[in-house]
């Protein structure tokens, strides 16, 4: 007897995540870009506080997306989480884990 129920790591394959890679450099270009930026640029041009929030935050976004660098990543397997897991909380070093099989 089968369960009609199938997990989803069955059911779709893995997708992969842009995130991005938030380094000592990356935060130090991301400091000098907004270092050379003229900001009274922003104020001059703007008509009231809201055109100048949208636009300041724009620019922000855009010194990120331009700056930071972005890395893909896949989803760990389960059982790579598992064993994660469980050398988190300590029974590896008590000889417990073998086969990287877990019983919690």
């Amino acid at each position: 007897m089968r369960p009609k129920y199938k997990p989803l790591v069955h059911r779709e394959p893995p997708t992969r995540k842009t995130c991005m890679a938030w380094t000592s450099d990356a935060w130090d270009n991301l400091r000098a870009s907004f270092d050379c930026t003229d900001w009274t640029i922003f104020t001059a041009t703007a008509n009231n506080i809201h055109e100048l929030a949208d636009t300041v935050c724009s620019y922000a976004n855009l010194c990120v997306d331009t700056v930071v660098p972005k890395k893909t990543v896949k989803p760990l397997s389960t059982r790579t989480v598992s064993h994660y897991a469980y050398v988190k909380i300590g029974k590896a070093d008590q000889g417990n884990y073998k086969n990287n099989e877990t019983s919690f």
